[in-house]
């Protein structure tokens, strides 16, 4: 019996330990594969120490039909003149998938339709837009961006193109960022484990099984453990939990700016989006920092989401993150945006009017309206104030003393890819802002002295 009773407690232990050992070894495969795929050969975007990703420089390639190419920069569009040439006025645009233009040919991406815009108009000199947006960039990322690449092009004046996603995003980084004592980026390393536990959805469990949810926070961090949830919940094509308002609200995460993408623009505000705005701030404040050490000017501009401006706009991505067929017009992301432009000295500009429609498309007028001159002058400054749009005579040309009319307000026009479909989750709404929206307002209030 003695003997009988060793033998099955030894087989036991092998079977154990042969466990132990497989999902240690799939463990580790897993992380590696995941480590691979960020930088997978031939692939245009590659994973990063410092910014996380970016894309590959002096890279050609299709993407959704559209051919994407990169400069020397790492940034997507032409090579960019190195020194900058005599008469140039070089704007550098941050932001994300909606700067970039993406599934859209680069020359319909917003930077070139205002740099087309402003050397077709009445002042003087050559415009340069370079175009400095990457998916799924966030402030954090674009402070590096900025600092490590962004002013070497030796820019004018740097327009940081905000996305309400963006407070989302910055939460998830700052937990895998390396940050100084200032509490600023330093690096932000790519970590898919640890990016996927915190963006992973719990598991709906009945209440008397709510004391496991600390264990399941614990093996979240595991990329076993994140498989298995993959395949045990509803997932979109690009392997990300479909954010439906019943499963947020079911879970009690509506709200929640970890698992909301969409908290910040909710009417109301939560602890976790003031603890995560607090975050973006700072980031925010030291990107305007950062160009004004350099001598260059820092705008930023502020764009509503379709949700924002429209009680029924794009249906399929309010589906996919957990948005009810409604107008969300809180004012509260403008404003809180707003004070910290005036808080930090630097204007803020939102690109089309909050809780009404989206405008049809305009015909755009220069920013200099018809001035006849336009004369170069070295250094750029940037005023806090507002232009008051309803004293034109107040607005002064962006390059010149004379006081000019402004353009119409600003606009939101709809821009489907060339394949005819609406973009996929990575760019989950069926807005991006028109060109001379984007900058317009924002070369308003650059005063030149």
């Amino acid at each position: 019996m003695a003997t009988r009773r060793a033998r099955a407690g030894a087989t036991a232990a092998l079977i154990l330990f042969g466990l132990v050992v497989g999902l240690a070894t799939a463990e580790v495969v897993l992380r590696v594969m995941l480590a691979r795929a960020q930088s997978r050969p031939g692939s245009l975007s590659v994973g990063d120490p410092v910014l996380h990703h970016r894309w590959r420089p002096n890279a050609r390639k299709r993407i959704a039909g559209v051919e994407y190419t990169t400069n020397g920069f790492g940034l997507r569009g032409p090579p960019v003149a190195e020194p900058k040439p005599a008469g140039v006025f070089r704007i550098l645009v941050l932001g994300d998938s909606y700067t970039e233009g993406y599934r859209l040919p680069f020359e319909a991406s917003v930077t070139q339709q205002k740099e087309r815009m402003l050397n077709a108009g009445a002042c003087r000199g050559r415009f340069e837009v370079v175009n400095g947006g990457v998916a799924t960039y966030s402030p954090i990322l674009e402070y590096l961006l900025l600092k490590h690449v962004g002013l070497g092009l030796h820019p004018d004046l740097v327009i940081l193109n905000f996305d309400m996603g963006d407070v989302h995003d910055d939460f998830i980084r700052t937990r895998i960022a390396r940050l100084d004592e200032q509490g600023l980026p330093i690096a932000v390393p790519p970590n898919a484990v640890v990016e996927g536990a915190l963006g992973m959805l719990p598991w709906e469990k009945p209440r008397a099984l709510a004391f496991l949810s600390p264990l399941e926070t614990l093996a979240a961090h595991s990329a076993v453990f994140q498989a298995l949830h993959t395949l045990t919940t509803e997932h979109d094509a690009l392997g990300k939990p479909r954010l439906t308002r019943e499963r947020l609200d079911a879970l009690g995460l509506t709200g929640n700016i970890q698992y909301d993408p969409m908290a910040f623009t909710r009417d109301e505000e939560s602890p976790s989006v003031r603890e995560a705005f607090a975050l973006t701030a700072r980031y925010l404040a030291a990107t305007h920092e950062l160009a004004r050490a350099h001598g260059v000017g820092f705008a930023l501009v502020v764009y509503p989401y379709p949700h924002q401006v429209s009680a029924a706009e794009s249906p399929g991505a309010r589906a996919k993150l957990g948005l009810r067929p409604r107008l969300y017009a809180s004012e509260r992301p403008f404003q809180v945006l707003e004070r910290l432009g005036r808080d930090h000295g630097f204007p803020t500009t939102t690109t089309a009017r909050r809780g009404a429609p989206a405008s049809p498309p305009r015909a755009s007028s220069p920013p200099c309206g018809r001035a006849t001159s336009c004369p170069r002058v070295a250094e750029p400054r940037l005023s806090s104030r507002a232009c008051d749009l309803t004293r034109p005579e107040a607005c002064a040309c962006p390059l010149a003393g004379g006081a000019v009319r402004p353009g119409p307000l600003p606009a939101m026009t709809p821009v489907i890819p060339q394949s005819g479909r609406a973009p996929s989750v990575a760019l989950p709404l069926q807005y991006t802002p028109r060109g001379e929206d984007l900058l317009d307002e924002v070369l308003g209030r650059v005063e030149l002295g």
